[in-house]
């Protein structure tokens, strides 16, 4: 936990601290959200500072993309950036790190999340059996070498 990024540890924390069942899988699913989103914004910033030109079909990719950036389109950034080569020179080994694509091809994470964020309100007994059902995966995902090996750095002035 320690070596994780403190937004997440953060989400993590409200998550175990939190009791009811709604809520608490809400936490989770804040954690797996932020997660994504930031390894895919991570990767592809490495993608947009480390080259000069970029495929028109990259360009077509992320500027439909990020007209509407749902949780699903971040996941299908980092599946094309990684997949089509988008990335000639990467700083980082970001494929041979990769189990985020691998967890959410088998886990289906995107549908998961999906499944309360468009209005279901299940029982609390049904939401803290999806935490435990879930959070092994999010284990799987925060333990990976991207998420201990790779770390925020903040500036100031001084």
């Amino acid at each position: 936990m320690s070596n994780l990024p403190y937004p997440l540890h953060v989400l993590i924390q409200s998550y175990h601290a939190e009791t009811q069942g709604f809520r608490k899988v809400h936490r989770l699913i804040d954690a797996f959200e932020w997660a994504i989103k930031w390894h895919t914004t991570v990767v592809m910033s490495d993608l947009l500072t480390n080259q000069q030109e970029y495929s028109d079909e990259l360009k077509v990719l992320l500027s439909a993309g990020l007209y509407t950036p749902s949780l699903g389109v971040w996941v299908f950034f980092l599946r094309e950036l990684l997949e089509k080569n988008h990335l000639q020179s990467p700083r980082q080994p970001w494929n041979q790190w990769q189990n985020l694509i691998t967890i959410e091809n088998k886990q289906h994470i995107v549908n998961f999340r999906n499944g309360y964020a468009h209005g279901a309100t299940p029982p609390d007994n049904k939401c803290l059996a999806d935490c435990n059902k879930w959070f092994p995966v999010f284990e799987q995902i925060i333990a990976s070498p991207f998420f201990q090996n790779i770390r925020m750095v903040v500036g100031v002035d001084e």
